[in-house]
């Protein structure tokens, strides 16, 4: 059960960079490039953000919070998945990195309107990379635990 909290507490903190990222770069002006370079990597790495268009009915704070809430459930679930799954070996936590890249793949393709044509492929290099960070620290949790199992 505690490495289950570690693993849902890491998805939990990685729910928090595209968020972060948002924030940090909400009033800095850039070129149209960096733009939008940075405005896919926060799509990506925050991919329920277009649960902010309800700021119209509720206002930009609640709307923030409300996606940022999803955000963070999503990225609980996705650690909660990786924890099921790693739970009789380690070796699961690349398969399920695979999976979780094949499906914001398809996320993205199928938000440039199923064209290859209008992704943003740097970003999406960046935010694989991103995504492989909580993947490979769960890896050292179970390495810490299996450890601690065998000292037991």
């Amino acid at each position: 059960m505690k490495r289950l909290m570690k693993t849902i507490a890491v998805f939990i903190v990685t729910g928090f960079l595209g968020p972060l990222l948002r924030v940090s770069t909400y009033k800095v002006k850039f070129g149209e490039d960096i733009y939008r370079f940075l405005y896919s990597l926060i799509l990506f790495l925050w991919p329920t953000q277009p649960f902010a268009v309800i700021e119209a009915s509720v206002g930009t704070f609640a709307a923030f919070l409300i996606a940022l809430g999803a955000n963070l459930l999503f990225f609980a679930v996705i650690g909660v998945i990786v924890g099921f799954f790693t739970k009789w070996s380690s070796i699961m936590v690349w398969p399920c990195y695979g999976i979780t890249c094949c499906l914001v793949l398809w996320y993205v393709w199928w938000g440039s309107g199923y064209s290859i044509y209008h992704i943003q492929w740097i970003s999406l290099l960046v935010a694989f990379s991103i995504y492989a960070i909580p993947f490979y620290v769960v890896t050292q949790i179970l390495t810490d635990h299996k450890a601690e199992m065998a000292l037991a």
